[in-house]
């Protein structure tokens, strides 16, 4: 009895026996700030949708790369208009789409690839000027030393 148990966990294998599946392949999540504003806007056909470009970089001696995703859920435009500020750090889950673009007479088809929002969420909100200099026009110089509670 010990014996058989002992077989079945020795060959039971230790990663999904499922196939993966396309979509869950081209799934993109990146952190990264905010280039503008979103924009919502209306497709040719009417219909109302959202894009933003998100910057990220992997230091400060490497250059940004800068991903435009467009969001089509239009219940939650209000909502994301009110976070999706430029300099507002957010995290990003995305589907990437591909297809072909038409020909042009220079070159042949080519593939083109947008970036389709499933989920977004606010990190950090950025610095405002107006933010920065109302500390400083509050803060008041101690005249009497330090605080009594401070070592």
């Amino acid at each position: 009895m010990f014996t058989h148990s002992l077989r079945q966990l020795c060959f039971k294998r230790s990663f999904s026996s499922s196939p993966a599946r396309l979509r869950d392949i081209q799934r993109l999540t990146f952190t990264g700030n905010l280039a503008r504003d979103a924009e919502r806007l209306q497709s040719q056909q009417g219909n109302p949708y959202m894009k933003y470009t998100v910057a990220s970089n992997n230091g400060k001696d490497v250059p940004a790369t800068f991903r435009t995703v467009f969001s089509f859920d239009d219940r939650e435009f209000d909502r994301m208009e009110t976070f999706l500020k430029k300099g507002n750090q957010v995290f990003v889950e995305a589907n990437a789409i591909y297809r072909n673009s038409p020909s042009t007479e220079s070159a042949g088809p080519s593939l083109l690839s947008s970036l389709q929002q499933l989920n977004v969420q606010l990190l950090k909100r950025a610095r405002t000027a107006v933010a920065e200099e109302e500390p400083a026009e509050r803060a008041t110089p101690f005249e009497t030393g330090p605080l009594p509670n401070s070592f």
